[in-house]
């Protein structure tokens, strides 16, 4: 299945719902170009199963292509670090420089 990129934005979770009853990998397309394949999670370990050397040699080649590379390493997914505001360099802190920014913004 191929789906552009601004539709994909726009109906994510449609095709998500799509891409775990069927399985089937979605190319998404950036102006009619293919730029990257959303996979199900367990397509990892079927490429990776005995016998399955010359498609994943096949698929890295068409990755390569379009200029992309296929990782098969597993992400791994953490915390994100508590971020704490910064005072800007007039000492203001970061929301009223930019509640400042936006009031001066002629719209």
């Amino acid at each position: 299945m191929k789906v552009k990129s601004a539709e994909l934005k726009a109906k994510l979770s449609l095709y998500l719902r799509i891409l775990r009853e069927s399985g089937e990998p979605i190319e998404i397309l950036l102006r009619d170009e293919p730029v990257a394949y959303l996979t199900p999670i367990g397509h990892r370990s079927a490429l990776l199963a005995p016998g399955k050397a010359a498609e994943l040699h096949a698929l890295k080649n068409a990755f390569a292509d379009v200029g992309l590379t296929l990782s098969l390493e597993d992400a791994h997914v953490g915390t994100l670090p508590k971020l704490t505001p910064v005072t800007a360099g007039d000492g203001r802190k970061d929301i009223v420089t930019v509640e400042s920014m936006r009031a001066e913004k002629d719209w």
